[in-house]
């Protein structure tokens, strides 16, 4: 074996080996204790799928009718869950009293930490204070019904997003 197109991912991974020396369709790969079954295999490289198994490291070798190769390893990981956000209530103001508000996003993920992105409907004038905060201000507000959101995005990429609304009631 001299190496592996990936050397970590989720159960259902498809790996391939990299090597010499393998046989066109009597190869053995052994992962951890699991022979694994349905390869796709060539003189010199051997596609499988990672099997249902717990995250961990794994000893990957190859077994044909030249003998046992030398192994490797892989680390099985678990599956990314994407973070939750909160709802932000909407709110609404009168004019001019205010043009302004203040939202608070609440963003959880069990696996790591969370960034923020707050975004307006294309067109929108209000100003986002601060866009990438957990909590900021929307500032410059006409009278309507605006639409805003945030996305919480995790360590592995993974996003949820919430929107709300702000009324604004034209002066009485």
């Amino acid at each position: 074996i001299s190496g592996l197109s990936v050397s970590s991912g989720q159960v259902g991974t498809s790996v391939t080996i990299n090597g010499t020396n393998f046989t066109a369709n009597s190869n053995t790969v052994t992962f951890g204790s699991n022979t694994i079954p349905n390869l796709t295999s060539n003189t010199t490289s051997i596609t499988f799928t990672v099997p249902s198994v717990s995250a961990g490291t794994y000893s990957v070798s190859v077994t044909n009718a030249n003998g046992t190769s030398n192994s490797t390893s892989f680390t099985v990981t678990e599956p990314n869950n994407p973070p939750t956000v909160d709802p932000i209530p909407s709110q609404t103001i009168t004019l001019p009293n205010t043009s302004s508000v203040f939202v608070q996003a609440v963003g959880r993920d069990a696996e790591g930490p969370v960034t923020y992105a707050w975004t307006a409907p294309q067109g929108e004038t209000a100003n986002i204070s601060s866009p990438t905060n957990s909590s900021t201000y929307i500032t410059g507000l006409t009278a309507g019904v605006h639409q805003f959101y945030v996305t919480v995005t995790d360590n592995g990429g993974a996003s949820a997003q919430a929107s709300f609304t702000v009324t604004v009631n034209a002066p009485t």
